[in-house]
């Protein structure tokens, strides 16, 4: 992960630390080969204790994984749990720091006035 996505991460840490839909977002990126099922840091991201702590450490997983991992983390967000608002507000972050990627255009497009 580039570090301006790892900024906008940084930014968002108490929104995602509090909210981020965490097992239902691993599996996506297991999916979606940002992660591989059953490697050490699957292993460690399901160990931890609470949810606070299994949060904590994917966001800090995700972000040793590539470039792709920001995107599919907001496309994670988006499809998995009925989480769009947490999606967009990543997505609005990173087109304010001019880093809008085409999914992140499309998210927000395919997003109801309600969601926005």
């Amino acid at each position: 992960m580039d570090d301006a996505h790892k900024r906008i991460l940084d930014r968002n840490i108490l929104l995602l630390k509090e909210n981020l839909p965490w097992r239902h977002v691993l599996y996506y990126l297991i999916d979606k080969g940002i992660f591989r099922s059953g490697s050490e840091a699957v292993q460690d991201i399901e160990a931890q204790r609470t949810p606070t702590e299994h949060r904590r450490r994917l966001l800090i997983e995700l972000q040793t994984r590539g470039n792709k991992a920001f995107a599919v983390l907001v496309e994670a967000l988006k499809m998995v749990d009925g989480n769009p608002a947490i999606a967009l507000k990543l997505a609005r972050d990173s087109d304010e720091d001019g880093l809008t990627s085409a999914f992140a255009k499309n998210t927000y497009a395919t997003m109801t006035k309600d969601e926005r």
